[in-house]
């Protein structure tokens, strides 16, 4: 019974090891919360240890009345207004060295009763810090020059991989074997139903230069090679006029010039031999024919004539060509296929060479040494089972048009629930695990989540994460703080009168704001109403204080920013968050926009956990290996069922 419920839902595993994760980090949050940090241990000292508590109060009233002593004395010289006995700047210097000594007896006592606890956790402290300093450079500022230069270096240099060039290839096999096919095809066509057939006819003459009457049979390699020699000097003979224009008179009417003649006409000597070859090829097989045999005749005679010596034979008799010589159909097509699939190999390279979006994460990952978190697949490319129809997807694509039903539509097929498609609930759930892994070196919980530009996905990612954490029971707040353009309200369906705006500048309580379980264990706090001064507003104390308090009060605080190329928002509060999230958008976030990005994210020493690749086209891999609509809840029949049910909400909306 259990390995049946495992198997129906194979993400049991994973629930139970992020669950785990999530006690654990709860417990040393707490463990290292204010009320329970090391920074109290001199206190419950003090407290469990009433002797040193005595020592320490004696020591400190002492220096206490010692300084008031020394107050009132200076107060009381002053009152009688005698100035030789010291003046005002005496009388300052002797009170601030009077209350420094008394300051300096108190924390000698406060220091000598936490120095038993303190001096273990200092050892531990250094001795972590010299174990990872070992790798480092010895000068701290040139390390961190030869680092920044090395960032630098790699942002700006772009190499062509070979590798990065054939995963491209493989991506793109449908393509490229889809063009083959039709070079193909082509090539048959032309060769077939286009092109002119042509037929060939030829004749072989055989050159000597001794006399062939004679009795002697004996051929030495002195008369070979000047009967090749021969051989060229016929050929050029050959194709004189009055040879021509003798075998244009034999041939009669067949309404045949000069021009095509020479044009029909060949001649070669075979593999360097005596044999010489006339070959005629023309429209017509009995034309071929006919002039192939007419020149060979008035050839061997008119050579003989002219040259004087040697001797021409004939060997053999021309054929009727039955079959067309030219086009070769299967050339054709071959020929016709490679040049389509290496056109397009060509254009895939130089695209792979000079492109600057970003193509897959294996090369995102090399490329910056960063990451990734997980790649997420095309949400439109389910759009059968998340029950969206393709118009509405192609108004997406066009959101210029700003049409709100629209609007409605995708966004809330954008949110993880029960209707989600397998690849893309995957997705997330690896990005859950590989955000609850780096847990261990995390001071709090409160994530912030930005882009490099507008259009990355990173509200949607921000949402779902939000989501995907709180079912494994985290108690999660999600806060919209693009307050220039706050988006995350619309996802929801809420209003946008109350946030965070409105609570930093204290004319709303966390409470009166705050919008509990949008989703099931999920609270949201809207950005608000816009302000004229956000950047200031965001980095203010108030927003510190903010983020303490909530990184107390819930497991994960995930913050929506603005895209950071665009302002700094995602700067100024990554600094007091756990860590920063970047998003990229596979095939339109730019390398120039990332890079530019990162260099940012370092200036300001801000934690950069890794990337989120959106719109992955290598994600959805996973769908084809058996995690099909069918198996998963995700078949034709509940996609129709969820279609009707987003129709019926929108009506009822209406």
């Amino acid at each position: 019974m259990d390995n049946k419920s495992n198997k129906n839902n194979p993400s049991v595993d994973d629930f139970t090891i992020n669950s785990v994760y999530l006690n654990t980090f709860r417990k040393r949050k707490k463990k290292n919360s204010p009320k329970g940090s090391s920074s109290s241990a001199a206190g419950a000292m003090l407290t469990e240890d009433p002797s040193a508590k005595d020592s320490a109060s004696q020591l400190g009233k002492s220096s206490y009345d010692t300084a008031v002593n020394a107050a009132q004395s200076i107060e009381s010289i002053a009152r009688s207004g005698d100035a030789e006995k010291i003046t005002d700047f005496d009388a300052t210097v002797f009170t601030a060295r009077q209350t420094r000594s008394a300051a300096y007896k108190v924390i000698a006592a406060t220091t000598m009763v936490t120095c038993s606890q303190l001096i273990p956790l200092i050892y531990k402290t250094v001795a972590e810090y010299a174990s990872a300093g070992k790798s480092a450079d010895k000068s701290p500022v040139d390390g961190e020059a030869a680092q920044t230069a090395g960032k630098d270096e790699n942002v700006t240099t772009i190499e062509i991989d070979v590798f990065r060039f054939f995963r491209s290839l493989k991506q793109r096999w449908k393509s490229l074997l889809l063009i083959t096919l039709l070079g193909g095809i082509l090539g048959f066509a032309l060769s077939t139903f286009v092109i002119t057939p042509k037929y060939q006819s030829s004749a072989m003459l055989y050159v000597t230069t001794r006399d062939t009457t004679a009795d002697n049979t004996t051929v030495n390699l002195q008369e070979i090679n000047a009967s090749q020699k021969m051989v060229d000097t016929y050929i050029v003979m050959l194709q004189t006029n009055s040879i021509t224009n003798e075998v244009i008179k034999k041939l009669g009417s067949r309404h045949l010039t000069e021009a095509d003649l020479k044009g029909a006409l060949s001649f070669s000597a075979v593999n360097n031999t005596e044999v010489l070859m006339i070959t005629v090829e023309t429209e017509d097989p009995k034309l071929s024919f006919d002039i192939c045999t007419t020149y060979a005749d008035i050839a061997s005679r008119a050579l003989e004539d002219i040259v004087g010596s040697g001797t021409v034979k004939p060997i053999g008799e021309p054929t009727l060509a039955e079959y067309p010589s030219s086009p070769s159909i299967p050339k054709y097509t071959v020929l016709f296929a490679f040049f389509g699939l290496f056109g397009l190999t060509v254009f895939y390279l130089i695209r792979t060479a000079t492109k600057t979006t970003i193509s897959d994460e294996k090369t995102l990952t090399e490329k910056y040494a960063i990451p990734v978190l997980g790649s997420v697949p095309d949400f439109f490319k389910f759009s059968k089972a998340l029950g969206i129809s393709k118009k509405d997807v192609n108004l997406n694509a066009k959101l210029k048009k700003k049409n709100e039903d629209n609007e409605k539509i995708i966004t809330t097929a954008t949110l993880l629930d029960q209707n989600t498609p397998f690849p893309i609930t995957s997705a997330y759930n690896l990005i859950r695990t590989n955000i609850l892994f780096s847990l261990s070196s995390m001071k709090n919980g409160v994530f912030v989540i930005t882009s490099p530009t507008a259009n990355d996905l990173k509200t949607t990612s921000a949402i779902n994460l939000a989501i995907c954490m709180a079912q494994i029971g985290a108690k999660v707040l999600l806060v919209d703080s693009d307050l220039r353009n706050p988006s995350i309200y619309k996802y929801f369906k809420v209003g946008n009168k109350h946030g965070l705006s409105r609570v930093l500048m204290g004319f709303d309580t966390f409470e009166d704001a705050v919008i509990r379980d949008v989703r099931p264990g999920v609270d949201f706090l809207s950005a608000g109403p816009s302000t004229p001064s956000p950047a200031e507003l965001l980095g203010s104390t108030y927003m510190i204080d903010f983020i303490k308090a909530q990184a107390d009060e819930y497991d994960f605080v995930f913050i929506d920013t603005s895209p950071i190329n665009l302002v700094s928002d995602a700067l100024t509060i990554s600094s007091k968050a756990s860590g920063l999230i970047l998003t990229a958008r596979e095939n339109k976030t730019k390398y120039p926009e990332l890079d530019r990005a990162i260099k940012s994210i370092h200036m300001a020493k801000a934690n950069l956990m890794g990337f989120i690749l959106t719109d992955s086209s290598s994600a959805d891999g996973g769908y084809g290996y058996g995690y099909g609509y069918g198996g998963y809840g995700y078949g034709n029949e509940n996609a129709r069922s969820n279609k009707k049910n987003r129709k019926k909400e929108q009506k009822a909306q209406n």
